[in-house]
């Protein structure tokens, strides 16, 4: 991966704070922020996209006539911020484009993105609290599992003023987590940020001896798998070209102890992790993380931007139209 070139950031127009002004709440600030940033970092071209969706607004509780009405208002309301956006980009000099599309949020941007091609997914969240129930049952959620290419789940401005300087990659040593760092290293290029890359090592062994004492066989045994992960940590590491950095990618072992994700929450927390790459695995998308069942668990509890990478073999559900 040589970088990111075609970006998508997902515009919520329902967090506008003033109608018909390009400002927002800081979660959907935060994603255009950094759609613009890395757009202009890495000279790719960028796109807007607004969905409007009326069963959200629930207009079908108004008459037909007022339906279209409302409808009509926030096409332009809409179209006006979208303009405004496109506008800025390309005061930066960047390759800048715009579309609005009517229907379910998370389907028309996952089409967008099948018939436009685009390598990057950038949208924020509605909660203003960051992280907590930040992606559950949300758009954001939806395009974690459905959506082909990458996506960046941004969190509020407020978290992030010092900008990416750390940035941590979840590894497995499967083909994917090997996708999760070129993404994590391709941004951390453009941030000039420290990469750090994390396995979280189980013993699996432990389960079944389930002693309450480390005697002598149980060290060498946890011994030799650290030593393996270290080993493979390296080895992955001369797979992936990770020139351009400011410093050297840091490898890092943390102990899962039956429950890697928890362990790689508790790293992100004490390394004050800015943006956390991780590859999702399995062809239906984020169910089958590398952190196994917990995923959907661990996700809302991260405080830090999210940057989740798809497998080859992933089929995205949404065909293009």
């Amino acid at each position: 991966m040589q970088g990111f070139q075609r970006i998508l950031v997902g515009v919520d127009i329902a967090q506008l704070e003033k109608p018909k002004s390009a400002k927002f709440s800081p979660p959907a600030e935060e994603a255009i922020r950094q759609g613009i940033w890395l757009a202009g970092k890495a000279s790719a071209s960028l796109t807007f996209i607004a969905v409007l969706d009326a069963d959200e607004h629930s207009l079908d509780t108004l008459p037909q006539r007022d339906q279209k009405r409302v409808m009509r208002s926030m096409e332009n309301v809409a179209s006006g911020v979208l303009d405004e956006l496109v506008g800025w980009a390309q005061s930066a000099e960047i390759k800048a484009a715009r579309t609005l599309k009517f229907g379910k949020g998370w389907v028309e941007i996952i089409r967008e993105v099948v018939n436009e091609r685009h390598d990057l997914t950038i949208v924020g969240t509605r909660d203003l609290r960051i992280v907590k129930r930040m992606l559950l049952g949300s758009t954001a959620m939806k395009l974690l599992r459905k959506c082909p290419g990458a996506v960046w789940v941004t969190k509020p401005a407020a978290m992030s003023k010092a900008g990416l300087r750390n940035i941590a990659v979840a590894s497995d040593f499967s083909p994917v987590s090997d996708s999760a760092l070129e993404a994590g290293v391709a941004v951390a290029r453009c941030a000039q940020s420290q990469v750090f890359l994390v396995n979280s090592v189980d013993y699996p062994l432990d389960r079944m001896w389930a002693t309450s004492f480390l005697d002598k066989t149980d060290l060498k045994y946890h011994a030799s798998l650290r030593l393996r992960a270290e080993s493979n940590l390296r080895k992955q590491l001369s797979r992936v070209d990770t020139g351009g950095l400011p410093k050297a990618v840091h490898t890092n072992i943390v102990e899962g102890l039956l429950n890697p994700g928890i362990a790689i929450l508790d790293f992100v927390k004490k390394r004050n992790i800015d943006l956390l790459a991780m590859g999702t695995m399995g062809r239906g998308g984020v169910e089958g993380m590398f952190i196994g069942n917990t995923a959907e668990r661990l996700l809302p509890q991260l405080p830090c931007s999210v940057l989740a990478v798809k497998p080859a073999d992933f089929i995205c559900p949404i065909k293009a139209k």
